[in-house]
């Protein structure tokens, strides 16, 4: 096993034991109220859409978690169908019962860091569960990143308090599991209850309307 390959390993086992530690604690604090809008978009680093949408979803979500692979082209749909209308926050909540979710998620930063989240991100549920060290650096060659760069962000101060900053915003809202939805609208946010997948949709459709295409 090569340097780049310890790191990857060390880092992503430690930050699970700290991530678990973190879930633990969560529970022993009040939980943060949900009206805080500023609290639930963190600052929207890794935002898409208008400038000034009509409604925004945030989201909570893992790129290990199998139920987040089926909502993301309902994401990417919903975005095609009101594109002066909808932005989409993505947050990350790398679940400790997925090992490879918090390499993954650092991976996805270190992209953001040369622009290519989004593009990233949809490579990482494209190919979910392959997130081997070897195959994370594949995908950061396929967008043309610079992969030395790519390999000191994922390692950096930085991209880890992202990460966790997001997992410790979601462990505070005691979040049931991913995804985790929020829709804002108006200046105000309400957490989505969503039972089966066209749920969302339905919800988006009932604030913004029939799509005009």
């Amino acid at each position: 096993m090569d340097s780049d390959k310890i790191i990857f390993t060390i880092i992503g086992g430690v930050t699970v034991l700290i991530l678990a530690f973190i879930l633990g604690s969560s529970f022993l604090k009040q939980p943060h109220e949900i009206s805080d809008l500023d609290f639930i978009t963190g600052g929207s680093s890794h935002r898409i859409g208008p400038e000034n949408p009509k409604l925004v979803l945030v989201e909570f979500s893992d790129f290990q978690c199998p139920s987040c692979k089926l909502y993301a082209p309902i994401v990417e749909s919903l975005l095609q169908k009101y594109p002066n209308n909808l932005g989409v926050i993505y947050r990350h909540f790398p679940l400790p019962i997925h090992n490879m979710s918090v390499p993954a998620a650092r991976a996805s930063e270190a992209a953001a860091i040369q622009g290519k989240f989004w593009e990233y991100a949809s490579t990482l549920f494209e190919n979910q569960p392959n997130f081997s060290d070897d195959e994370l650096v594949s995908y950061a060659t396929s967008l043309g990143l610079d992969i030395e760069q790519f390999k000191n962000d994922f390692k950096s101060q930085g991209v880890a308090e992202a990460v966790n900053g997001d997992y410790q915003t979601a462990t505070e809202l005691n979040l049931p599991g991913t995804p985790s939805f929020f829709i804002i609208s108006d200046g105000k946010v309400e957490q989505l209850n969503l039972q089966k997948q066209g749920d969302l949709e339905n919800k988006v459709q009932e604030i913004l309307g029939q799509p005009n295409n």
